[in-house]
């Protein structure tokens, strides 16, 4: 899967690749903005896509949570890049 430049991931691959992330937790990432995606609509539905590149920095932030206790703003604003995929 490709939006024509980088290399996308469905939520499931984002899932399965960080363990005990959880798909409510990563939307939520979304939502505030913390994470960017690629959209795409097919037919009548939407789907949404990760970037590949992103996976270690989703990782990260989720080891900086689970392990260090930090809060999910915290987390993400001492991640190397802030927010992710611009």
């Amino acid at each position: 899967m490709s939006n024509g430049e980088r290399p996308l991931l469905n939520p499931g691959d984002v899932l399965n690749a960080i363990s005990g992330l959880k798909r409510e937790k990563l939307m939520y990432w979304v939502l505030k903005g913390y994470i960017r995606t690629h959209r795409e609509t097919r037919g009548k539905r939407d789907y949404v896509f990760f970037y590949k590149e992103d996976l270690p920095k989703i990782s990260e932030v989720y080891r900086r949570i689970v392990i260090g206790g930090m809060k999910d703003k915290e987390a993400f604003a001492k991640s190397s890049s802030g927010q992710l995929s611009f």
